[in-house]
Order: C-alpha cells, then structure tokens, then sequence
C-alpha cells in the first residue's frame, strides 16, 4: 500500500494532541474534591476501578468503529466526546454522577486510543526507525501529564500564600 505525500504532519498532530490530552490540570485536586462532596476514600477507588473497566469494556468495539468509520472520525468523535464528559463533571456531585462522568471518558478515551496509534503508525515514513517513533509519540502525553501537574502546584501554591 503507497502511502500518499508525506504524512509526517499527522504524527506532529497526533503529538500535541496527545500531549494535552494528558495535560490534566484537575488531576492532582479530583481525590480531595470528590472528598469535598462527602465520597470516601473507597468510593474513590471504585470510582477509578470502573473507569478502567469501562475502559477495556469498550476497546473492542470503539476499534472495530474506527475500522469501520475511519481513524480520524473516531479520534474526532472520541475527542468530542471526552470534552462533553468534562463538561459534565461540574454537574456530577453524587457518586453515581461521577460513575457517569468516568464513564463518558473511558468511551472518549477508548474511540481516540487505538485510532491515534494507528494514525501515527501508517505515517511513518519510509526509513525511519518504528520504535523511535513511536517511543517519542508515547513520550509526549507523559509529558502533558508532567508539566500540567507541575503547573497545578503552582497554582496551588500562589493559592496559599
């Protein structure tokens, strides 16, 4: 299969949107805010556990929509999707909303992560070493997740002062 001009532009896109995918500056204060709304530390738990269960629940069938639909739909719908379950966790004070809300991102989350690995895989070009490629495509949401979770100390920390 020739793969057409040089689609070097679709891993540089995948990148960035994979860096802020993890820039999750509401990560570090989610524990002491579901607290806020009266949830234990268990019901933490099992609010995590269900979201990496719906997670893997919805792997299969999010990968064979994004064969079915294409990968760049599925990472848009998935993206999409992830921004409507954001916008729901104002409005998911109870433990049963906030099940909904992880749940929403574990569909977001399963319709983009198979679909943008593929992207980034088919547009390798020609000579370039596989894993190099990918390891640094894989390095970039880490990253995100550094560097918003250092910029969320900060934040909190100009708070108390």
């Amino acid at each position: 299969m020739e793969v057409p001009m040089d689609l070097s532009r679709n891993i540089q896109i995948a990148s960035v949107r994979s860096f802020f995918s993890m820039f999750l500056i509401v990560v570090p204060v989610l524990v002491p805010y579901w607290q806020s709304l009266g949830l234990s530390i268990q019901q933490v738990l099992e609010i995590q556990a269900i979201f990496g269960l719906s997670v893997a629940f919805f792997e299969v069938p999010t990968g064979y929509i994004a064969d079915l639909w294409g990968r760049k739909l599925s990472v848009v719908i998935g993206s999409f999707i992830s921004a409507c379950g954001f916008s729901l966790l104002p409005f998911a004070t109870t433990y049963w909303g906030l099940v909904g809300f992880e749940v929403v991102l574990a569909l977001g989350s399963s319709l983009v992560s198979g679909a943008l690995d593929a992207i980034v895989y088919e547009s390798i070009p020609e000579g370039s070493s596989r894993k190099q490629v990918i390891g640094a495509f894989n390095g970039w949401p880490l990253l995100g997740e550094v560097v918003s979770s250092l910029v969320a100390g900060v934040l909190v920390y100009r708070d108390w002062e």
